[in-house]
């Protein structure tokens, strides 16, 4: 998930710029915040798929991320309810449902590839430590 989290995130970035990233996007935050949030996590992503063995990334894994994901879709739409606007301004510039549905089935389709991705990296670095020892 951390993978994915970092990918939206400068998918967002790149293609509707600062204002539609950062909720509250007025307020001062440390200059750390972004990089650990946004790109830190992924890099302890990748550390723990290196340095973890074996790692499985079984169905079951699979769909336990889906479901949080879809739990935290739900959580944004309550919040949204509540608070009068989401929190991250892009999807308050997104026409309403098909704006919403659209980013949250590309958010699972991120996930899901990188999912995919993880799961083929590690298949991999097993076969490759396999001939090693």
């Amino acid at each position: 998930m951390a993978n994915s989290v970092t990918a939206m995130f400068y998918l967002i970035d790149a293609t509707t710029g600062k204002d539609a990233l950062v909720e509250g996007g007025e307020i001062d935050r440390p200059p750390w915040l972004g990089f650990s949030v946004h790109v830190f996590n992924a890099i302890v992503a990748w550390a723990d798929i290196f340095c973890a063995h074996p790692r499985s990334f079984s169905k079951r894994s699979g769909r336990l991320s889906v479901g949080i994901i879809a739990f935290y879709t739900v959580w944004i739409l309550i919040c949204s309810h509540f608070n009068g606007a989401f929190p991250y301004p892009i999807l308050n510039k997104l026409p309403w449902p098909a704006g919403f549905i659209a980013m949250a089935t590309t958010s699972i389709v991120v996930f899901y590839m990188m999912f995919l991705a993880g799961r083929q990296l590690c298949k991999t670095l097993l076969l490759k430590r396999a001939k090693v020892e």
